[in-house]
């Protein structure tokens, strides 16, 4: 545990997550919710298939279909910035299928994840509130 770096969060709360006057175990729970918005590591092919319209699947050119094609066949695709880049690409804004990759490769995770520290227990708090 990088208590360092959990010292800083509890104290500077950079996110407002509401940290100040609560005890060690609802810090804790605070910080260990699921409430952040956060990238997918990866995407299953059935999941992506279930994201893409057909009409508008239908209207790509040739070689993006062949690219997307990729994807699919892949099985589970991790997701990089550059790949979660191209499939949103693909399809136009607004678009059902955009949208619906964009949804597909977010998910819900809690702020010590997206600090990498991992859970954090209520022990966790005191020690790093108090070093």
């Amino acid at each position: 545990m990088d208590l360092v770096a959990l010292k800083t969060e509890l104290t500077t709360d950079p996110a407002a997550i509401g940290y100040a006057g609560k005890s060690h175990e609802d810090q804790a729970i605070l910080i260990n919710k699921p409430q952040r918005t956060m990238d997918a590591e990866s995407l299953s092919s059935g999941l992506l298939v279930s994201c893409i319209d057909r009409a508008e699947f239908a209207a790509l050119p040739a070689a993006d279909k062949q690219y997307l094609n990729l994807f699919v066949t892949a099985g589970d695709v991790p997701m990089s910035q550059n790949v979660r880049q191209a499939l949103r690409g693909l399809f136009p804004v607004g678009s059902e299928t955009r949208t619906k990759i964009n949804q597909a490769t977010r998910r819900t995770g809690s702020r010590s994840e997206e600090l990498g520290l991992g859970r954090v227990t209520e022990s966790d708090v005191a020690d790093a509130l108090r070093g």
